[in-house]
């Protein structure tokens, strides 16, 4: 029994040694091949990609599981997700996509991470496992296995193991991170160290270069400093606190002064002192915004004579962009500011009488109106100033005899006026006063008075003397807001209404003028339409023997068919053609249409042959020079006999510059043409010049015509007239009979020839050209038989 016993204990022990010597068997082959799974090559860790660790942890864990797909999963570094790093077999890499994406959905990855030991699961008919891969500092990722074998005959060493090759596997990724990251921080740094190496060898070449620039710049600084001394220009310069510190000899020499007397603000005791601030505000204004200036100043100079300068400056800077100060050019600009200020003297002032010009008055009105403006109870006057008949001393005695008498009236007006007034030459003979500080009509009055009676002092010239007068239009200004221009037109308009009523006088403008200025204006302008629309006319009156009454011509008269007006007479708008000018171009049309009438009645019927036209020449037309030619040049195109052509001219008209009259009048006359005075004893009072003119006809003024039988000194009048121009052997010619007793006294009186409304008015074309035929030679037939037009 013992024996048995003992027998059974030595059994007992012989299996527990043989299971502890297989015990430790499978604990040394554990060790080692545990020892065997965490050995990562060190090489894994400096590899470009983390394949090779990749790959090196799938061979181990085949070596512990048997698997139909290994897929291993990585964290993003820059979006933090999962991707998918590698897959074995390739094939599966969509299967083992559609597992993830169903193990995320289900929150099942998420799960077996927070584990952090193999987890075996089943998802869609395959038995999974999975065991994430994390080092103690985070997670690198999780592998996933599709296994081929049961999922019970995995023992749990073999799952230690598997937790072991995940261990060692994120660290390994871990060190291939660290060293991927040290690696582009050293690229990077090296990098950095090639771009200081470059930028400092740079740096070198620079301070190099600089050091090089410096001792060039000092050089050429010294250089033109020495240039600068002895430069004609007057050259100074100023450190960056502002205060001078070189001027070169130049500038010494002008000045007269030493280099330390100038330096600092020194140099300031030579400039004028109404200079000084103006000088002193440019260069603050520059120095604060370092920016160039120019100025100009009186400087004194050496002979204490105060000279103005130009003075330009401009900043300068050193290499590291510094503010060093301004450095300047001075030069004399004494002689320019002269020839400135008598250009601008010129600019302002007549040549002829060195009184302001229309430019220097407008302004000086404009300054009046302002002041007026700021001040209600300021008031001024402007007086227009036209000299009479000064056209007349200017033709007749000569250009420069007439200058020499408008800068004397110029002399003599500013002496009559005030010290605070502006007397300004306008133009021609016009001046104009701006009488300022007016208290009321009655004291501008008194003024224009005191200047007229200052003009009525003869004038010496040249040996000559002789009287001048003026017609005076006065405006006051300030009561109302109006416009320089304004102003002038209204003193304008008042002057020409003081010289209607003749001369040496003055007018006062109203409101009433300009009224009848703009009527005036607004004719001159339907005038000029007129003209070109050929609304201009004749009419024919017919001329009679004053005994037997047989037809002798006609006198053309000028007639206007006004568009809204209807038919208007000269005596309407003559007077405004004269004014205007356009007299010249009416009367022209006025002669060669009544020539070309007479030429073409004289072809149509022979009663006509021996008829004349008269025809007025007004005083512009008769001032043109080439006046002669043009009656000629008509003639010759109309084909009108000269002897057949009779020009009326006023008495006034031949005196008015009666050398030229004189020599005009014998060219007419010397063809052939008739010359008439008309309106005879209303004009010059002379009758000397009857006897030096070539006149042939004397034509009495209606004025006396009017009288005869009813006044016996208008008789006595008309009989001398008659009488005169007989002894002269001048026909004469009695105008606007209107009646039986008028036309029986002139017949008495041995009158030539007579035309007025007694016999006829005056006659369209056609009316006339009837009455030639109709008259057969004589007019005496009672009341006319064509009414008048």
């Amino acid at each position: 029994m013992k024996k048995d016993r003992r027998h059974n204990d030595a059994d007992l022990l012989a299996k527990r040694l043989s299971h502890l010597e297989e015990v430790y068997r499978y604990t040394l082959e554990a060790l080692e091949q545990a020892a065997a799974l965490g050995d990562f090559p060190s090489g894994f860790h400096t590899s470009g990609s983390p394949l090779p660790i990749l790959e090196e942890t799938e061979r181990k864990i085949r070596g512990l599981l048997t698997l139909s797909a290994v897929s291993f999963h990585l964290v993003d570094e820059d979006t933090g997700q999962f991707y998918q790093a590698s897959c074995s077999p390739p094939g599966m890499s969509d299967t083992v996509s559609g597992l993830v994406d169903a193990l995320t959905e289900d929150r099942s990855i998420a799960w077996s991470l927070g584990r952090k030991k193999p987890v075996i699961k089943t998802c869609q008919g395959h038995d999974l496992i999975i065991h994430h891969m994390a080092t103690t500092a985070r997670t690198r990722g999780f592998f996933l296995g599709l296994l081929d074998q049961p999922p019970k005959t995995i023992a749990d060493t073999t799952l230690s193991f598997l937790s072991i090759v995940m261990q060692y596997s994120a660290n390994a990724l871990e060190s291939h991170e660290l060293y991927r990251l040290l690696r582009v921080t050293n690229l990077a740094l090296e990098q950095k160290v090639e771009e200081l190496t470059a930028i400092r060898t740079r740096l070198e070449a620079e301070v190099a270069e600089r050091k090089q620039v410096e001792r060039k710049l000092e050089r050429s600084r010294d250089f033109y400093l020495t240039l600068f001394e002895d430069f004609p220009v007057m050259i100074w310069r100023c450190g960056p606190t502002g205060a001078s510190d070189y001027f070169n000899k130049t500038w010494l020499q002008f000045t007269g002064r030493s280099l330390e007397d100038e330096r600092g603000e020194g140099w300031m005791l030579g400039v004028h002192p109404e200079d000084a601030k103006q000088a002193g505000s440019v260069f603050s204004m520059a120095f604060a915004h370092k920016s160039t200036f120019e100025r100009e100043f009186r400087l004194k100079n050496a002979t204490g004579e105060f000279r103005w300068v130009s003075d330009h400056g401009r900043p300068f800077f050193d290499l590291d962009g510094g503010f060093g100060g301004f450095i300047g050019a001075c030069s004399d600009i004494t002689d320019r500011k002269r020839m400135e200020t008598e250009l601008r003297y010129q600019a302002l002032h007549d040549p002829l009488t060195s009184l302001p010009n229309r430019s220097l008055l407008m302004d000086r009105i404009k300054r009046a109106l302002e002041r007026a403006q700021r001040h209600p109870q300021s008031r001024f006057a402007l007086v227009f100033i036209d000299l009479d008949r000064f056209k007349v001393i200017n033709d007749s005695m000569g250009h420069l005899f007439g200058d020499k008498l408008l800068a004397s009236c110029g002399a003599r007006l500013n002496e009559a006026i005030r010290g605070l007034d502006t007397l300004a030459r306008f133009g021609g003979d016009e001046f104009i006063v701006l009488l300022e500080e007016i208290v009321s009509l009655g004291e501008a009055i008194k003024i224009v008075r005191r200047i007229r009676d200052r003009l009525k002092q003869p004038f010496h010239i040249d040996g000559k003397e002789l009287w001048v007068t003026a017609s005076f239009g006065i405006v006051m200004g300030g009561g109302r807001s109006v416009r320089a221009e304004e102003l002038l037109r209204n003193a304008n308009i008042a002057m020409y209404d003081a010289k209607k009523l003749g001369r040496n006088r003055f007018k006062v403008f109203s409101e009433k003028m300009l009224a009848k200025a703009m009527s005036w204006m607004n004719l001159e302008n339907e005038l000029r339409s007129g003209l070109t629309n050929q609304e201009f006319h004749l009419v024919y009156q017919p001329i009679v023997d004053a005994t037997d009454f047989r037809l002798l011509g006609f006198e053309a008269l000028l007639r206007w068919e006004h568009p809204q007006r209807g038919i208007l007479g000269p005596m309407e708008f003559i007077h405004i053609a004269e004014e205007s000018g356009q007299i010249v171009e009416i009367g022209l049309q006025v002669l060669r249409l009544a020539c070309k009438t007479l030429a073409q009645w004289r072809k149509d019927i022979g009663e006509a042959r021996d008829l004349t036209m008269s025809v007025n020449l007004s005083c512009k037309q008769f001032r043109q020079t080439d006046m002669a030619d043009r009656v000629l040049e008509v003639l010759e195109e109309t084909g009108l006999p000269p002897s057949l052509l009779k020009l009326e001219i006023t008495e006034s008209t031949i005196m008015e510059n009666a050398k030229n009259a004189l020599a005009v009048l014998n060219k007419l006359k010397s063809c052939g043409i008739h010359i008439a005075i008309d309106d005879f004893g209303t004009g010059y009072s002379s009758l000397s010049y009857l006897q030096t003119f070539p006149v042939d006809v004397l034509k009495i003024d209606r004025t006396f015509i009017g009288g005869l039988g009813r006044n016996k000194e208008v008789s006595e009048i008309v009989q001398s007239i008659i009488a005169l121009a007989k002894s002269l052997g001048l026909h004469v010619v009695a105008e606007g009979v209107e009646e039986e007793q008028q036309a029986k006294a002139l017949k008495g009186l041995h009158c030539d020839s007579i035309q007025g409304f007694y016999f006829f008015p005056p006659l369209a074309e056609t009316q006339a050209l009837e009455l030639i035929r109709r008259m057969n030679g004589n007019a005496e037939t009672g009341p006319p038989v064509i009414p008048g037009g």
